[in-house]
This record gives structure tokens, C-alpha cells and sequence, in this order.
């Protein structure tokens, strides 16, 4: 059987990626959200979990609003680079990037 007759025997979703293909990076799409879901829910809980036991942490709601905010930047920027970007190479440069944006605004506005 040639290359393009097993193609053509698989339904496709995109071309010349078999159905079975994008329904695992979707899987593990969702599964990604659940991990990344779970550990903003852990790293918003620090400062919440220390405002209880010190003085020294004064986080107000806005103060939230502002850093979950900046999670769900950071949670897209991944998905995207999960999504669109084809290489390996590519998409760890991206993840990385995005992960060194996120820690500097961070930090200027933790200064600030």
C-alpha cells in the first residue's frame, strides 16, 4: 500500500496528520490545562496563606485580580506555543520567553 493510499484510508482533520494524531495533542491539551489550572490555584494561595500568619504581606483584591491575570497571560502564551509552534526547538524557546516575561513584570511590579 503506498504512503497516500494509508492517508487517504485514515479520515484527516488537518492536512496529512491522521485524526488519531489530533486527537492526542488535544488530550494532552487538556491535560495541560488541569496541571497549569491546579499550580496557579497553589501559587495564589502563598501570598493568601501568608497574609493570615504575617503583617508583612498586604496583598489587596486588586492585587489578585492583577496576578491572575498575568497567570492567564502566561497559561495562553503556552497554549499557544503548544498549538502552533511545529518544531521542538521552537516551542521551548517560546515557553521560555513567555516564562522570562512573566517573571520580569512580576518583579517590576513587585519594586514598583
Amino acid at each position: 500500500m503506498a504512503q497516500s493510499e494509508a492517508l487517504e484510508a485514515e479520515p484527516t482533520l488537518l492536512e496529512g496528520l491522521p485524526m488519531s494524531a489530533n486527537v492526542s495533542k488535544t488530550t494532552d491539551l487538556g491535560q495541560y490545562r488541569k496541571v497549569f489550572a491546579l499550580a496557579a490555584l497553589a501559587i495564589l494561595a502563598v501570598p493568601l496563606v501568608a497574609m493570615q500568619f504575617t503583617a508583612e504581606v498586604r496583598w489587596t483584591a486588586f492585587d489578585f485580580l492583577v496576578f491572575v491575570t498575568m497567570l492567564a497571560a502566561l497559561g495562553g502564551a503556552i497554549e499557544l506555543a503548544i498549538r502552533f509552534a511545529h518544531s521542538h526547538l521552537l516551542r521551548a524557546a517560546f515557553i521560555g520567553l513567555s516564562l522570562m516575561a512573566f517573571l520580569f513584570v512580576w518583579a517590576m511590579l513587585a519594586t514598583g
